[in-house]
């Protein structure tokens, strides 16, 4: 997501300086979700929501002059050229067998047994970006006067598009990414603080050119601004203070976890069909997909992957089929882990002796389980208590399975 001021800039260099820039551009970050067999996808669907957002917002001062003059030259030279390479893209998209189930999927409000606006749920993402899109909470009542202060600018059409960026992009957040996490908002945190900076440069010149009791209020606002940001030092400095320490506990990467994949590349070698059942996120497909590739220096197929639930006829049905009908040629086995249940065993008697067992690996990992704890609150001078409070063990046992046919 670091990524997002990038992409605008050049969105809109591209826009100024060739007029089918735009066009390019959406068919440039949409081409590119269906390329590097997908690994790329999940940066790239970012860049596409990002853009499309970017684009929709600027296009919008346009579209208010077209409902009074007519949308006929607007629809014929510039929405058109603009929007139906990205549409046709799309449209192939979701063409695809199941991709408009798996949108609704992915974008239904809640799961089924929660209420869609509950006030944690509405309260959430303004919350979240208090604790960790502005540099303090007291900085947060910059923010907020912020956008006071661009509802009082609104006619000015630079301060129309980073405001309505803002809240259309945070109103599509808390309306359609459930479960909530704080990553979801952060395409959309630049454009407060850009608020921020205009509202600032404004009462700069009004300091600087006005006189009398107007003077004087921009004088106390940039006094008021400057004050709550000498609060947010202590703050701010916590953030660097323990980056390290926080992205360690949060990633919970580790060598061992590397040397594990590379095992299991060397057994599945660069052609083979993998699936690997109870991943999780440090040793989830793509991580072992990546490390295949660059053990091996191939493009390897796509690695699959399954979360055990408790074992019933039907399930232990369908996983057998899914492995044999889909030529898979190896199943990695992770017991242990944080994701997934050990209902393995229950599972195995439906492939009876097509599975042959290759290999075992074992190994122990330090989990520390803050990632909830770090999205709920702001970093302080007790971090490390909490860090090591958290602190776990991980047996995790890995065995490798080739499957016969």
């Amino acid at each position: 997501m670091l990524e997002t001021p990038g992409l605008l800039i050049c969105l809109f260099f591209l826009c100024g300086l060739c007029p089918c820039g735009q066009p390019v551009f959406f068919m440039v970050v949409c081409a590119g979700k269906h390329s590097a067999g997908g690994r790329l996808s999940d940066q790239v669907q970012l860049w596409r929501r990002v853009v499309l957002a970017a684009v929709v917002v600027a296009e919008l001062p346009e579209l208010i002059r077209a409902v009074r003059r007519g949308f006929g030259a607007s629809l014929r030279y510039r929405w058109l050229p603009l929007f139906a390479p990205f549409g046709l893209i799309m449209l192939a998209w979701f063409l695809r067998p199941g991709q408009i189930e798996a949108f609704f999927g992915y974008t239904r409000p809640l799961a089924d047994d929660e209420t869609w606006l509950s006030l944690r749920n509405v309260l959430y993402y303004p919350r979240s970006f208090v604790l960790h899109g502005v540099p303090s909470v007291w900085f947060a009542l910059v923010t907020a006067g912020a956008l006071v202060w661009a509802a009082y600018h609104w006619r000015d059409p630079g301060v129309r598009i980073v405001g309505l960026f803002f809240l259309l992009g945070m109103a599509s957040v808390m309306l359609l990414n459930h479960p909530p996490n704080p990553r979801f908002i952060a395409p959309f945190i630049p454009a407060a603080h850009l608020l921020v900076g205009l509202m600032v440069a404004d009462f700069w010149r009004r300091r600087q050119t006005a006189t009398g009791t107007e003077r004087q209020r921009a004088s106390a606002v940039l006094l008021i601004i400057g004050l709550l940001a000498l609060v947010s030092v202590p703050s701010v400095v916590n953030r660097y203070r323990y980056a390290h320490s926080v992205l360690a506990a949060r990633l919970e990467t580790s060598p061992e976890l590397g040397e594990m994949a590379q095992w299991v590349a060397a057994i599945s070698g660069s052609d083979a069909d993998v699936m690997v059942v109870n991943y999780f996120d440090q040793f989830s497909m793509p991580v072992l997909e990546w490390t295949i590739a660059a053990e091996t220096g191939s493009n390897p197929p796509p690695v699959d992957g399954v979360i055990l639930e408790p074992a019933t006829p039907e399930r232990t049905t369908a996983l057998r089929e899914s492995i044999l009908d889909s030529q898979m040629d190896y199943l990695v086995l992770i017991e242990g882990g944080p994701w997934g249940a050990p209902f393995w065993p229950d599972y195995t008697a439906a492939f009876g002796d097509q599975l042959r067992e290759v290999e075992r690996y074992s190994l122990r990992l330090v989990n520390y389980g803050v990632a909830d704890w770090l999205d709920e609150n702001r970093l302080s001078s007790d971090w490390e208590q909490v860090k090591a409070d958290s602190q776990q063990a991980l047996d995790l046992g890995v065995i490798v399975y080739a499957v016969e046919r």
